[in-house]
């Protein structure tokens, strides 16, 4: 317990150090009040020690592979379900018990489902009956089958000027991409969501006196988008030469 003042628009700040001692039901209690005012105001939040998560990996595979499931922050030695869903209500793929450390690991196999975006869930019911308390519920997401977005260039090879054609394939369906070069002026499109065909067609200029060389082209996905579906960047090269050296089959715009 300590004392802190309040700022004149009503707020604090205060450090509290977090207990060496894990709780795992409904956590600790962090509650603020107006000491020595009958009535006051009083705020609580909640704090849970470990932090209760859900890993797997892979994120991505084909039926058949296999799936390490890690939960942390789970009622030791109180048994967890893990099932694959959809279906909302399917049977457990298997069960882990966490350790005294709240965590456990499991092992299970992608079942056979047709591509699309699942989810690994983990349910642990409170079994003590003091604690009237909902089931805890963790996801994690997984998708069949990887999806590897690709992009090509057109030509590869052109002086300042150049019209570059980008094909870009195997992006994940509602994901948004950003394109970027390595070096030079940037490009200023907007950004590609991507549809059901998982591609894009889009053209890009060299810009006249723009720098000379190699650089990467890279498709990757724009983190400015809230809910950003993130996926590998996808990356082309492209050498930029004096109009001497362009090669004969080139497209250019002066």
């Amino acid at each position: 317990m300590q004392g802190v003042s309040v700022n004149s628009d009503g707020t604090f700040t205060v450090l509290e150090t977090v207990p060496n001692v894990a709780s795992t039901y409904d956590g600790y209690k962090i509650t603020a009040y107006l000491r020595g005012v009958e009535f006051g105001p009083t705020a609580v939040t909640g704090f849970f020690v470990p932090c209760k998560t859900l890993a797997i990996k892979p994120t991505c595979g084909s039926t058949g592979d296999p799936i390490t499931v890690t939960g942390t922050g789970f009622q030791p030695r109180n048994p967890v379900a893990i099932t694959f869903t959809p279906p909302a209500a399917g049977k457990p793929i298997t069960s882990a018990l966490p350790g005294a450390d709240t965590s456990f690991t499991a092992s299970i196999r992608v079942p056979s489902r047709p591509p699309g975006t699942y989810a690994v869930v983990a349910t642990q019911s409170y079994v003590a009956a003091l604690l009237a308390l909902p089931p805890l519920i963790l996801r994690a997401e997984f998708t069949i089958p990887c999806v590897k977005g690709v992009i090509k260039l057109a030509p590869k090879v052109g002086p300042p000027g150049t019209v570059v054609t980008v094909t870009g394939t195997g992006f994940p369906v509602g994901s948004v991409v950003k394109l970027s070069w390595s070096q030079g002026i940037p490009i200023k499109i907007a950004s590609i969501t991507i549809g059901p065909s998982q591609g894009f067609q889009i053209k890009v200029l060299i810009f006249p006196h723009d720098e000379l060389g190699k650089r990467k082209l890279s498709a990757g996905p724009d983190l400015s988008v809230a809910n950003v579906i993130v996926f590998n960047i996808a990356a082309a090269d492209f050498l930029a030469v004096p109009g001497s050296g362009q090669p004969r089959d080139f497209s250019w715009r002066r």
